[in-house]
C-alpha cells in the first residue's frame, strides 16, 4: 500500500509499506525511487506519513535517476492492461471505493509507467513494442478520463481543491483527483519528462 511520509529533511514523498513489525506496532516503508538506506521504521499514527497523494503529486524520488528494484514483467503488465480496459470500459467507476481508485491510478500504474518510461537499461526490440503498447492504454485511458470532464466533474476539482481530503473517501473525487497523474504519463510517453528523454530519443522512431 502506498502513503505520503516525510524524509528525512521533512519533504512529503511518495512511500510504500513493505512489512509489519506486529511486536512493536511499527510499519516499515520505502520511499519511491530512492535508495533502500533510507528506509524507515514509523509507527502507524506517526505524524511522519499520511494518507496516500494527501501532499505528494507525481514523482518524488531522485532527480536523475529513480532507484527502483524494476524488471520488465510481461505477465504482471497484461494484469494492468486488463485491469486499465475495465477503467475505461466502466467510466472509472469499477473501484470498490476512493481508495483504490488512488493506490491503482495514482499509485501502482503510475510507478510501473514511470519505470517503463524511464528504464537505464537497454530493452531489446522485442520489449520496446511490448512498452509502446502499454504506453497506447495509458493514452487512451487519459483520453477517456478527459472524455468524461463535464461541468460536474469540473465542479468536483474545485470541490477537492476547498476539501483536499475529499479524494480519500469519495470516489467521484477520487477520480477527478486523477488528472495530473494522468497528464503526466502523457508527457513521458513524448518525452517531456526529463528522466524519460533519454528513453523517447533512443525509440521514438519505432513507434
Amino acid at each position: 500500500m502506498y502513503i505520503d511520509a516525510k524524509d528525512s529533511v521533512n519533504n512529503w514523498c511518495v512511500a510504500k509499506i513493505i512489512d509489519h513489525d506486529l511486536q512493536h506496532n511499527r510499519i516499515q516503508i520505502h520511499f519511491d525511487g530512492w535508495s533502500q538506506r533510507y528506509d524507515e521504521m514509523v509507527r502507524p499514527g506517526s505524524s511522519r506519513i499520511a494518507t496516500f497523494r494527501k501532499y505528494t503529486q507525481g514523482y518524488t524520488g531522485q532527480s536523475k535517476v529513480a532507484l527502483r528494484d524494476f524488471d520488465l514483467n510481461y505477465s504482471y503488465q497484461v494484469t494492468l492492461l486488463n485491469r486499465i480496459q475495465r477503467v475505461i470500459e466502466s467510466d472509472f467507476l469499477c473501484f470498490k471505493d476512493a481508495n483504490e481508485c488512488t493506490q491503482f491510478i495514482r499509485g501502482e500504474l503510475y510507478i510501473y509507467f514511470d519505470s517503463l518510461m524511464t528504464l537505464v537499461s537497454e530493452p531489446a526490440k522485442t520489449d520496446i513494442q511490448k512498452i509502446f503498447e502499454f504506453a497506447t492504454e495509458v493514452f487512451k485511458l487519459c483520453l477517456k478520463w478527459v472524455d468524461l470532464l463535464d461541468v460536474e466533474q469540473v465542479e468536483m476539482m474545485k470541490l477537492c481543491q476547498r476539501h483536499p481530503t475529499l479524494f480519500a473517501v469519495d470516489l467521484r473525487a477520487a477520480i477527478a483527483s486523477c488528472g495530473f497523474e494522468l497528464f503526466d504519463m502523457v508527457h513521458k510517453c513524448m518525452g517531456l519528462c526529463e528522466r524519460a528523454n533519454r528513453f523517447f530519443r533512443s525509440h521514438a522512431g519505432s513507434l
